[in-house]
């Protein structure tokens, strides 16, 4: 929903969700928002090409497992490169969102190699961090995220897309300010 806000513009939101949530076929889109089929048909493409879906791929959020999560944060610890590389797809999205106020990647971080470099890097700082930090996977807007706590606060909210059955997307909130839900 983040990227969905922050990259279409009003119209391609609507009957990006009007078809993709809600189901509506192109003629009723048309209708109710009082275009042709055709400019909806594509208003949704380029919707599609901003939140980097293909035609042919679905945009509902694939089921990620609790094994699936477990398995993947043990091979961070572990910092098993060649296992996390083969959790991950090839074109693999990283965004982190610190607010300015919290460490966070400036601009998304993409590419199998990159995002593999990145979060076992990150997962390696995190022993220099003062206090007990623990994992856990809990559910974040309906869907398995992850949740990284110290003993006081939370430090990150980590929301994760899979695509046959690997890490497609990852969008990791470390802004105190958004993390104040969680």
């Amino acid at each position: 929903m983040l990227v969905l806000l922050e990259r279409l513009t009003p119209t391609e939101r609507t009957v990006f969700v009007l078809r993709e949530a809600l189901g509506f076929d192109y003629p009723e889109i048309a209708e109710m928002l009082g275009k042709r089929e055709a400019n909806c048909r594509k208003l949704m493409s380029r919707a599609r090409s901003k939140m980097g879906v293909s035609e042919e791929e679905s945009v509902s959020a694939e089921a990620v497992e609790l094994e699936w999560v477990s398995r993947f944060l043990t091979s961070l610890e572990q910092g098993n490169v060649d296992h996390v590389l083969s959790l991950l797809t090839e074109d693999v999205l990283l965004v982190a969102d610190g607010g300015g106020k919290a460490t966070a990647y400036k601009r998304p971080v993409q590419s199998s190699d990159h995002v593999a470099r990145a979060l076992l890097d990150g997962f390696k700082s995190i022993g220099s961090y003062q206090g007990k930090l623990h994992f856990e996977a809990v559910p974040l807007n309906g869907e398995t995220g992850i949740v990284l706590r110290s003993e006081v606060e939370t430090l990150a909210a980590i929301l994760i897309q899979l695509r046959r059955g690997k890490l497609a997307r990852m969008y990791a909130i470390r802004n105190p300010d958004k993390l104040a839900w969680v």
